[in-house]
């Protein structure tokens, strides 16, 4: 495989924690990932495929509305248990094209997505302000729909929910956090 890539991601929040134990804030969102194959093949007994020239570049805003409860570890201050309620709207779009064939086939959309989820995470505090923060998905809800122009020419359009009970891994997120007093 020949390609080149990356992907981004950054997610400032804010919060104010209104009563011992208890905050709300706000989180923004902003992604990017790009990939283009030169070109790549994949050969298995009898069965092969090629691609070449293939190019996708995607761009996602989102902002959310959260409420976090933290649960103190058994008296330990420097450390603590916490779980967010999150609430919020994201916008993604992208496009995608493959020049590998006689004409060149191109798609581009616009996606949008509404969430509702809970967060449940870790806290240790490296000094009174500074803390380590990591949490996992286990709930979210969520509604999206999506508009797609296909070669300029074709539209289509179509929407999802989906909800899930599950600790997902791969979304398990890690950050510093700075608390301003």
């Amino acid at each position: 495989i020949n390609s080149d890539g990356y992907s981004f991601s950054i997610n400032p929040k804010g919060m104010y924690m209104f009563r011992d134990n208890l905050g709300g804030g706000l989180k923004l969102s902003y992604s990017r990932s790009m990939l283009d194959v030169a070109s790549g093949g994949l050969s298995i007994s009898d069965i092969s495929m090629n691609i070449k020239d293939c190019y996708q570049i995607q761009r996602e805003f989102g902002a959310y509305a959260f409420f976090r409860a933290y649960i103190p570890f058994a008296g330990i201050k420097r450390f603590a248990l916490y779980a967010d309620l999150v609430l919020g709207t994201s916008f993604e779009r992208g496009k995608m094209y493959n020049a590998g064939g006689d004409a060149v086939l191109g798609s581009f959309s616009k996606s949008y997505s509404l969430e509702l989820a809970v967060d449940p995470g870790v806290v240790f505090f490296l000094t009174d302000r500074v803390a380590l923060e990591m949490n996992v998905g286990i709930f979210k809800v969520s509604y999206d729909w999506t508009n797609q122009i296909h070669n300029q020419v074709y539209a289509g359009h179509s929407d999802s929910t989906s909800a899930g009970f599950l600790i997902n891994l791969l979304s398990v997120g890690v950050g510093i956090s700075y608390y301003f007093l």
